[in-house]
């Protein structure tokens, strides 16, 4: 090989017909066969996609078939020119690209015609000049259309364009005639004059990235020589450009080059180091640039722009709607659309354009950035930083119109919820003042009319006020108490947070004895049995199970090379079943060990469902298949029939039947061996959810047209759910099977009857519902939403609680089978446990990225999570009681050195348990005498230190007890000040009585004097 091997790879430009690393496409076979076939076509994509190289190659080959072919690039005419100066200049380059220049000379052949409008002059060398002089077949090729978009008249020439195609109705010679337009646009770009047809005619030809099998041929020779396995390499570089063109070369040459300079560097290197690292000034030809400035090119729709692509990136992949952003978006190349779904172009686009870009590029765009770091920087917790009255006015200008990061969103909203809160604080303290006046006003009046009353009444209160004084004083010390174990736990909480305990053993094993204690408090408190909906305050419980989870970590189900998508536990809950974008499913025991890989789909794999026995499991996937498996991991049945990706599967009650829904507009129901049984049609759009009913008589499915349906099981319709303004994104049958729920995209939730009646709407969520869920005995639900919250609501639409706490849109929503518990799971790499009053029970935060999926098992003491990194993770879920049990266990060594401290928890010297756990302790126990044994050994000077540690332990004891009599005295001196107070006050009642007396006797006279 030379030094100069990597000049083979062309990076930008247009390929030439005969280059050797040009990558035939499907594309190219598809536009050929369309041109030869005289069918108008375009090919719309974003730039450096290889449209130029395309257009070469597909030139040569239609003019080696007798076609005589034109090409016109528009950008060289210009768009600041007049339309006769454009007309004239297209006419002149048709002219020299036919090589009709001795044929006529063009500017005489324009001042002969100058009378008449420019679209007419085309019109006329069309059909007078080029369709009469060339007698073969033509196609007119005009690249970088888009480059006219915002001229005037470009209306005119597109319509006239179509007008060729309508005129093959009446002049055969327009079947000799083709259009192919190359650009950055869409078919609506073309003619945007709503008073036109617009421009719908005409093949689209779809121009992709290239796969391996494609590349493989042209390009593994130049990788010959330069490295071990060019095959693989190539692979691998494939992997990182998505198969881009302009990368895919531009990676070739760098391997190339790098190989002939001697330097031993892996791909991975390759591509950090000289294309992603500071790539603003590696990019010398301006191919992110190009992406960067499309995206940010009009900053109202910048905002836009970003927002959008920041839920590609949070959530992997979103629904493709065809919107007027997720096209400019795809135009940018920064993201395709596959199986219906928008996702991130390529890994190197993912890494150059991350989150951090995205933030840095709203953070410019956004007026209040300096409020809104401030803001995030504390955690999202600082409310000083959130914006009032005028400032939050002008943001929600600002914001108006433009799809905001999940961020922005919770930023704005945390800011008008503070502002109502000041706002209707305001006035309820203007309130307050005008009832007191009014009270104070209305007693004088009474306190005069009735006069000598007074007296008797006055006792009476002292007396009622005495007792009254008792029974609150009973009651403040209740909520004294209560307090401050809610403060005790905020602030083992806090230090959690801020990760004080995370250096040492010694240091968690303190905040844990920290926690012990805070427990231990609330447990003599509700050791009653009460449930835990009636505890007095819930931080302590979740203080102890976040100390708990520094020293333990759940079954991490590590496997799978790909996303996870979703879990599902066995209805005995002792097998878990996963679902991945790497084409399987698996099942695991509850340790985290694989027992099946279940292969067979040639797809990503959407969703898996075990059985109601728990003896098959079905899976969903985007090869257009459901199918059946045992524990065994054999494939038993495949569903085959769909025509789009199968999103959804869940199997019936009695074990008899299936049902999927589908992209394809569908949802379908089988037997267990396969067949099909019934297909479900009405939907106008894709089937994202199906639900069956337990008694077995009914399905319900949710689609992107805005309804949900149900039927019954041999396909027929029976209602049609409509008053959603959005796509409805899951639905679910209540467990008595009388009513259904349904989430939307518009922000509601709504409950219906087996009708299609609409019995309430759930409003509240400020954005997309994503999941809905009914507890157990049906009489609350359960939403999860994009605005990073979730909801508990009763039956009639009102809402009982809001869970607030995730950072990040909320993806599921589950309950607990006993219905006290709910999990959640969102995209800020958390899952949440929750009690019915909306505090946060505990929080698993052990995921690298996103979470898809959350499930709770049968018996309500585990959850199981699916994250995009790649694992599931299961975690026990504990009661309070069962918590203080496991941090004695786990306290053991530390009350070795801190003895005093297992004296204060009195819970941790109850008998528990029989049979093993005493084996258990035993051994426990006797490993301590031995670590008490070693540690006596040590000798004289040790135990003077512990000595004198006890010595200033019992000094401190001292100190509190006296601080403590201090204490006591003064509340004892605050109380007697306090009777006094109300002695004195009864003594002025006493006056006040006797003063009124005297006036109301007085009065007596006065009226008795007068006749």
């Amino acid at each position: 090989m030379t030094n100069k091997q990597s000049t083979v790879y062309k990076v930008g430009g247009s390929l030439g017909h005969d280059e050797l690393t040009y990558v035939t496409r499907k594309a190219d076979h598809e536009l050929y066969q369309a041109l030869m076939a005289r069918e108008f076509c375009y090919v719309l994509n974003s730039r450096q996609m290889g449209k130029s190289s395309l257009r070469v190659r597909t030139m040569e080959k239609l003019k080696n078939a007798g076609v005589a072919c034109g090409s016109i690039d528009v950008t060289r005419i210009g768009n600041q020119v007049t339309s006769q100066q454009w007309y004239g200049s297209l006419i002149r380059s048709l002219a020299k690209s036919f090589k009709l220049n001795t044929k006529i000379q063009v500017i005489p052949w324009l001042k002969e015609r100058e009378k008449f409008s420019q679209v007419q002059w085309l019109d006329e060398f069309i059909e007078s000049v080029i369709l009469e002089e060339i007698r073969q077949p033509i196609v007119i090729f005009l690249d970088e259309i888009d480059s006219i978009i915002k001229v005037n008249f470009k209306d005119d020439f597109l319509a006239l364009i179509r007008a060729c195609y309508n005129q093959r109705a009446e002049n055969p010679a327009y079947n000799r005639l083709t259009f192919c337009l190359l650009g950055v646009a869409t078919a609506a770009d073309l003619i945007q004059d709503k008073q036109r047809t617009p421009f719908n005619i005409g093949r689209d030809i779809q121009l992709t990235g290239f796969t391996f099998e494609e590349a493989k041929p042209p390009l593994v020779p130049g990788l010959v020589g330069q490295v071990d396995n060019p095959e693989q390499v190539l692979g691998e570089i494939v992997h990182w450009t998505g198969g881009q063109p302009f990368l895919t070369q531009r990676l070739c040459r760098l391997v190339v080059e790098t190989s002939e300079s001697g330097n031993s560097l892996s791909l991975e290197q390759i591509v950090r180091s000289q294309i992603i690292e500071n790539w603003e000034t590696q990019d010398e030809q301006e191919h992110f640039k190009t992406i960067r400035d499309r995206i940010l090119r009009n900053e109202q729709r910048a905002g836009r722009l970003l927002g959008l692509y920041q839920q590609v990136l949070d959530h992997g992949c979103i629904a493709a709607d065809g919107s007027e952003e997720q096209t400019e978006l795809r135009l940018s190349g920064l993201v395709v659309e596959h199986h219906g779904c928008l996702k991130v172009n390529n890994r190197i686009y993912g890494e150059v354009f991350n989150c951090n870009w995205v933030n840095q590029e709203l953070a410019r765009l956004r007026p209040y950035c300096e409020a809104f770091t401030a803001w995030v920087d504390s955690g999202c917790k600082d409310d000083s930083r959130l914006l009032r009255g005028k400032a939050l006015e002008q943001a929600e200008q600002w914001s108006s119109g433009k799809a905001l990061s999940d961020l922005d969103s919770q930023f704005l909203r945390a800011s008008q919820v503070l502002d109502k809160r000041e706002v209707q604080k305001a006035l309820a303290a203007e309130k307050e003042a005008s009832q007191i006046l009014a009270k104070a006003q209305a007693k004088a009046k009474r306190t005069i009319s009735r006069g000598g009353i007074v007296l008797g009444l006055s006792l009476v209160a002292v007396i009622v006020a005495v007792v009254t004084g008792i029974k609150a004083r009973e009651k403040i010390e209740e909520a004294k108490t209560d307090m401050q174990l809610e403060r005790e736990g905020l602030g083992i909480i806090v230090q959690l947070q801020d990760n004080v305990c995370c250096g040492t053993s010694t240091e968690k094993q303190k905040l844990l004895y920290l926690a012990m204690e805070t427990g231990q408090e609330l447990y003599n408190i509700v050791k009653d049995g009460r449930p835990l909906d009636q505890y007095p305050v819930i931080s302590p419980v979740y203080a102890l199970q976040q100390s708990i989870s520094k020293f333990r970590e759940g079954a991490v189900l590590t496997g799978h090379p790909d996303e996870v998508k979703d879990v599902a536990f066995s209805p005995d809950g002792k097998r878990l079943a996963t679902a991945s974008y790497d084409k399987t499913a698996r099942i695991w025991d509850l340790q985290g060990n694989q027992l099946a890989v279940l292969t067979g789909h040639p797809d990503q794999v959407t969703d898996v469902a075990f059985s109601p026995d728990g003896k098959n499991i079905a899976t969903a996937s985007y090869d257009k298949t459901a199918r059946i498996w045992d524990l065994q991991g054999n494939q038993l049945a495949v569903l085959t029939g769909h025509q789009g990706a199968v999103w959804s599967v869940t199997v019936s009650p009695d074990r008899q039947r299936v049902a999927t829904a589908s992209y394809d507009k569908t949802a379908r129901i089988w037997d267990t061996k396969g067949n099909e049984l019934a297909v479900l049609k009405g939907h106008k759009r894709a089937v994202i959810d199906v639900a069956l009913s337990r008694d077995r008589q009914r399905v319900a499915t949710a689609s992107e047209d805005k309804t949900a349906r149900i039927w019954d099981l041999q396909g027929n319709q029976l209602a049609v759910l409509t008053g959603h303004q959005e796509k409805v994104t899951s639905v679910k049958f209540s467990s008595d099977g009388q009513r259904l729920a349904t989430a939307s995209y518009d922000k509601t939730a709504r409950i219906w009857d087996l009708q299609g009646n609409q019995l309430a709407v759930l409003t509240g969520h400020q954005n997309r519902v994503t999941d809905v869920a009914f507890s157990r005995d049906g009489q609350r639900l359960a939403t999860a939403s994009s605005d990073g919250t979730a909801r508990i609501w009763d039956l009639q639409g009102n809402q009982l609680a809001v869970l607030i706490g995730h950072q990040d849109s909320v993806y599921s929503v589950e309950f607990s089978p006993d219905g006290q518990r709910l999990a959640t799971v969102s995209l800020d790499k958390t899952a949440r446990i929750w009690d019915l009053q909306g505090n946060q029970l505990d929080v698993l935060e052990e995921h690298k990225y996103s979470e898809y999926s959350v499930e709770l098992s049968p018996d309500g003491q585990r959850l199981a999570t699916a994250s995009f990194d790649k694992t599931a993770r299961i975690r026990a879920l504990e009661s309070l009681d069962d918590m203080l049990a496991r941090g004695c266990e786990l306290l053991q060594d530390y009350f070795v050195e801190h003895p005093e401290a297992k004296d204060r928890l009195t819970v941790c010297h109850r008998e528990q348990g029989t049979g093993k756990s005493q084996e258990a302790r035993g051994k426990r126990q006797e490993a301590r005498g031995k670590r008490q044994e070693a540690m006596r050994l040590l000798g004289a000077p040790r135990e003077a230190l512990r000595l004198n540690k006890e010595a200033m332990r019992v000094q401190k004891e001292a100190i509190r007890l006296e601080n403590e009599a201090i204490r006591l005295e003064n509340e004892a001196i605050r109380l007697e000040n306090e009777a006094m107070n109300i002695n004195n006050e009864a003594i002025r009642l006493d006056r006040e009585a006797i003063r009124l007396d005297r006036k109301v006797l007085r009065l007596d006279r006065e009226a008795q004097g007068n006749p």
